[in-house]
């Protein structure tokens, strides 16, 4: 059964108990409290490179953050045998990956955050085993003669070039934040699955993890934006051992040393009664402080945990919306956009919906869309020489000493604002970052993220 029919029809719950705490996060740059706060409440402060979270309440809300240019500006169309890819169509923005239902071709869509802009991203896909990068500029595919798959495949969709593996009966893939590793899940060559890190750089694979109980489509594998950890779903079948079962994050930097990763392991997440699927999906908030689950019988329910102090917290609870069939956090750290099963099965039509992490207000995004892939951002095309006006989207933007969440904040620009652009990009902590002036002559560096500017 594909994965579309499977996110559709729900799957067998298994019952899952877990609990943890993490690492200490810097002040980030994506709205997020400092303090996690209710799913009632609006942050009172967010450690963001953009700040204010317009809390949105009602399904016929739209957002404020639109692309800024036509989507005609480039005609450039990329031909990656056997698929094309339109990237070079796109304007500035944050754009939402999903996969349109089978009836309407092997494509996969893109819409933008406020929902004018959307169009074909990538076609000619069959599998249903497709990630992406963060920038959006590389994917990669497991694919095979059935949905046993052969091979993984990463695709350039800018530069045209490609990598391959062998990849046997690998399910379920996450790229690193510079796309140069992808965390696959893959059985054992006995019993049980491991997390398997494929690297482009030279073409090796490290074991990430080598559990004999990881089950659920190979874990899941869901790699942080700060590149830190890989996050995956352990449960035992049956479970004898329920203390075991839960959601673990592995620290990255072990691959030094493979022998070391179990021990720079941290879990189990989501403490007491749980209940995953094989349609339970993992996300990562920007700054990679929190984790968004979707889970309960019928997936039904999404929960957010907080890594550094353990707290948990019901976002989604089962009577809200039904089956919650896919989850993925916006690189704004504003907005959760999942998709909701309509009933509608041999269409395969799936709503799909934005909710504020912080408030709980609700977005109808687009009817009849798909499965919900990820996230990407286009950039803003900045020059040094450039200049810019910070929008209300970028209230409270943090400028910072150097291009990291780690360090200091020297300003906080707030809407009309105008800054210089000096030089960049540096590619960091998940973001291209630039260093910029502004009229006080305050010189420091911020997140490119397209909608917090406005061409002068």
């Amino acid at each position: 059964m594909n994965r579309g029919r499977r996110l559709l029809m729900g799957a067998l719950a298994i019952i899952l108990l877990a609990s943890c705490t993490g690492r200490e996060t810097p002040t980030a740059d994506i709205r997020q409290p400092t303090v996690a706060p209710t799913a009632t409440t609006q942050p009172t402060e967010k450690a963001a490179e953009s700040a204010t979270v317009s809390p949105v309440n009602t399904a016929t809300s739209i957002p404020t953050n639109i692309p800024t240019k036509s989507a005609s500006a480039s005609p450039e169309v990329t031909q990656i045998s056997p698929y094309v890819s339109y990237y070079h169509l796109l304007p500035p923005g944050q754009y939402l990956i999903y996969k349109a239902p089978s009836s309407l071709g092997a494509k996969f869509n893109v819409i933008s955050l406020d929902g004018s802009f959307e169009r074909t991203f990538v076609d000619g896909i069959e599998s249903q085993l497709v990630t992406f990068t963060r920038d959006g500029k590389r994917m990669a595919v497991l694919s095979g003669e059935t949905m046993e798959t052969s091979q993984l495949i990463v695709y350039d969709l800018v530069e045209n070039t490609n990598w391959s593996f062998e990849a046997e009966d690998c399910y379920e893939s996450s790229f690193s934040p510079g796309g140069t590793k992808v965390a696959v899940g893959c059985p054992r060559a006995d019993y049980g699955w491991g997390i398997n890190i494929f690297s482009l750089e030279d073409q090796t694979i490290t074991l990430l993890t080598n559990w004999l109980d990881l089950h659920i489509n190979g874990g899941r594998p869901s790699w942080s934006p700060n590149g830190e950890w890989v996050a995956y779903l352990r449960f035992l079948l049956p479970s004898d051992n329920p203390d075991k079962n839960g959601f673990y994050i592995t620290r990255t930097s072990c691959l030094n040393n493979p022998g070391t990763c179990e021990e720079q392991t941290e879990g189990p997440f989501l403490s007491g009664e749980t209940l995953y699927s094989q349609d339970t999906f993992i996300t990562w908030s920007p700054d990679s402080r929190f984790l968004a689950v979707n889970k309960g019988v019928n997936v039904n329910n999404v929960q957010i945990v907080d890594i550094q102090t353990g707290e948990e917290r019901t976002l989604i609870s089962p009577n809200d919306f039904g089956a919650v069939v896919s989850i993925a956090w916006s690189p704004d750290g504003q907005w959760l956009a999942f998709g909701k099963g309509t009933g509608d099965s041999e269409g395969g039509w799936i709503d799909i919906y934005l909710i504020s992490p912080w408030t709980g207000g609700t977005i109808l995004l687009k009817q009849q869309g798909g499965i919900v892939y990820g996230w990407f951002t286009v950039p803003q095309p900045f020059a040094p020489g450039d200049t810019y006006a910070i929008t209300e989207a970028g209230a409270n933007l943090n400028l910072r000493a150097s291009p990291s969440l780690d360090a200091a904040i020297l300003a906080k620009l707030q809407p009309g604002d105008t800054i210089t652009i000096l030089e960049g990009p540096v590619q960091a902590d998940g973001y291209e970052w630039w260093k910029m002036r502004t009229t006080d002559g305050v010189e420091g560096w911020a997140a490119n993220i397209p909608e917090w500017y406005e061409k002068q």
